[in-house]
């Protein structure tokens, strides 16, 4: 049996319905790691919107965030991981630089 759903949240649709067939699921993109999407019926990857500041979104397919950044560490935006073990590239998120202070969910370093 096959009907026809509204996209779900946590994904996106390019089509804006996704098809089950015995419970799986096709048409449906999750949103990747780092963002989420708390709404139904959206269409394009940039629906997903980004893990906000102190925030961290760790899996696909995100209706709301992970939870806070933990003490001792920082996420700006887009954070995977609650308590990242390296500076990311684009200084994202990361462990609390020495001299510095991070609260639990900082967005950024205090000196």
């Amino acid at each position: 049996m096959t009907s026809t759903q509204p996209c779900p949240a946590g994904s996106y649709c390019p089509s804006n319905t996704y098809f089950t067939t015995n419970s799986i699921y096709y048409e449906a993109i999750l949103c990747p790691v780092g963002t989420y999407n708390d709404l139904q019926s959206k269409t394009q990857l940039s629906d997903c919107k980004p893990c906000p500041a102190g925030s961290y979104c760790m899996t696909e397919g995100l209706t709301a965030v992970s939870g806070t950044c933990a003490a001792g560490f920082f996420c700006s935006t887009n954070g995977v991981y609650e308590t990242p073990a390296f500076t990311e590239a684009s200084n994202n998120y990361g462990p609390c630089p020495v001299g510095h202070h991070c609260a639990a969910g900082a967005s950024t370093p205090t000196a």
